[in-house]
């Protein structure tokens, strides 16, 4: 029989993107403790590992869900036996998706999978519901969320249009009210920062010149001030050392450019083209939703339109891409951030972050762009020949690989070969259950050793495929690098694409000492 004390379980629960309550909410514990109650009550289950996966606030359209991530990987290295959901729309409501996993997946893996609502258990073949009705039903789901999504889309155009504030933060000088109303009141200790970029603007003090009286100042940023108020940042950031962050003239124009500042709640900016899509883009401004005089105003509306007209906003011409060999290459090698491009006659690149604060040690003089591209262009070149002469023991590595990848090949042959015979030797003994030939413990008893040796071996091809995948990965890497580095010993000028594929970043210390970072380095280091 089997060891419940070297069985695990998991219990995945998964509450609707649309839930807009605080916390953990009721719908989370009903799942939890229906399904706790579920294992109590099922003697197979006494004594098994219990892992519980909750994704609170995320859509089942896709399985771009943190913790189903984090479960399905386990899944995938053998550490979970068994998946238990209230019903299949809990795990998705993708019925490709959850079908493929159903279906395909889990019998492959050799887990066991239940949805309690559904009265569905993968290992019960004799009582089981059938792979058509299982996709009837994900179906179904799939297209109650399509349906539901729409409804919640009509629904909360309904909402902006009335002029409630639905964003998860309200904007820098204001604070959500606490009477659930989805309306904002002014924050007075950030709304004094607010008046105070107004006040700079209205008198003809452009973006730049603000941005550096407020860094003087030592005004907090956005994200600095959520920070200092929360003692937390809730929203996912680029970098997290927020004691170095510092005004610029770009936020300090969203800030003038708002119209919440005057009492107007602003929606529609952005959206999703299709339910589901990861991708969000833009709308026309146009098709904003704007309702005014919706909360107390920061700023009237003559000091509004008054910041706006005398605020300097500088409308740069765009250059093409392939125009910009280094775009966001070009580093401080104080700061790391990426120099600014003054496009004039002769092009330079030098440091903004002086302009804001004081940083003795960044980049102040300009750096003439022929001048790096020449240097650049040089150290390409005596790097390829290098890399060329080097090519012979890149053959003889690739072989190496390719003898591994070979090796590797055959152990997932022989793998898959066995559990193939498993496969068999499971079925002939549930042909011989059904045919009452043997009894229902017999069964298991026989089943389960089996049901363990195919775990075993599909937890390691998973691996295994893992280290070709990386062979193949390698491979492709080290022959687009050689490639590359042979046109770039013959090429007359750089290009886009070559600079994209060799160069990392180009740390400038002065006009005259450069660093160039190569990437793949390890494959291609020259001492």
């Amino acid at each position: 029989m089997r060891d419940n004390a070297n069985y695990t379980v998991a219990l995945y629960i998964r509450l609707s993107a649309e839930d807009e309550n605080d916390g953990e909410s009721d719908s989370v514990k009903n799942q939890r403790d229906l399904l706790t109650s579920f294992v109590k009550k099922n003697p197979g289950l006494s004594g098994c590992t219990l892992l519980e996966f909750c994704d609170d606030g995320y859509s089942g359209v896709n399985f771009d869900r943190p913790n189903v991530k984090k479960m399905l990987d386990k899944v995938r290295k053998g550490e979970i036996n068994c998946v238990i959901v209230k019903d299949f729309s809990r795990f998705g409501r993708n019925y490709i998706e959850v079908g493929d996993y159903i279906e395909q997946v889990f019998p492959f893996l050799g887990v066991r999978f239940i949805s309690v609502n559904d009265n569905y258990d993968s290992d019960n073949d004799y009582n089981s519901i059938g792979g058509i009705e299982v996709a009837l039903r994900t179906l179904i789901y799939d297209l109650y969320s399509k349906d539901l999504s729409q409804k919640v889309r009509s629904a909360l155009a309904v909402r902006h249009k009335k002029g409630e504030f639905l964003g998860s933060y309200a904007p820098f000088g204001y604070k959500k009210a606490d009477d659930g109303q989805n309306r904002l009141v002014v924050d007075e200790d950030a709304a004094k920062y607010v008046r105070k970029m107004f006040e700079l603007a209205k008198s003809g003090v452009n973006a730049y010149e603000i941005a550096k009286i407020l860094n003087d100042d030592m005004i907090p940023t956005k994200s600095q001030y959520k920070k200092q108020v929360n003692g937390y940042i809730t929203w996912d950031t680029v970098s997290v050392n927020f004691d170095d962050a510092f005004w610029t003239d770009t936020a300090v124009r969203k800030v003038i450019q708002d119209e919440v500042y005057i009492g107007t709640v602003v929606s529609g900016k952005y959206k999703r083209p299709n339910i589901g899509d990861k991708n969000i883009k833009c709308n026309p401004k146009s098709e904003w939703i704007c309702v005014p005089d919706k909360h107390d105003p920061i700023v009237s509306k003559e000091d509004f339109t008054l910041a706006n007209k005398n605020i300097r906003i500088e409308r740069r011409k765009r250059t093409e891409p392939k125009e910009r060999f280094l775009y966001a290459k070009v580093r401080c090698h104080c700061c790391n951030k990426a120099l600014v491009r003054w496009k004039g006659k002769i092009p330079t690149y030098f440091c903004n972050t002086p302009r804001f604060k004081p940083s003795p040690d960044c980049v102040t003089e300009p750096v003439s762009e022929i001048q790096i591209e020449e240097v650049l262009l040089s150290a390409i070149k005596a790097q390829a020949s290098s890399v060329i002469d080097m090519d012979k023991a890149r053959v003889k590595k690739s072989g190496q690989i390719t003898e591994r990848k070979q090796e590797l090949q055959k152990m997932v042959r022989r793998h898959k070969g066995t559990i193939s015979s498993l496969t068999a030797s499971r079925q002939e003994q549930y042909e011989r259950y059904a045919e009452e030939i043997i009894s229902q413990s017999e069964y298991f008893f026989l089943r389960d050793p089996i049901n363990e040796q195919i775990e075993g071996l599909a937890a390691k091809i998973g691996e295994v495929e893992k280290l070709i995948a990386d062979c193949d990965t390698l491979m492709t890497d080290m022959a687009h690098v050689t490639e590359t580095w042979y046109e770039a010993l013959y090429t007359p000028c750089l290009s886009r694409e070559m600079a994209d594929a060799l160069v990392d970043s180009i740390i400038v210390y002065d006009s005259e000492h450069l660093e160039i970072r190569w990437k793949f380095a390890d494959e291609y280091a020259v001492s």
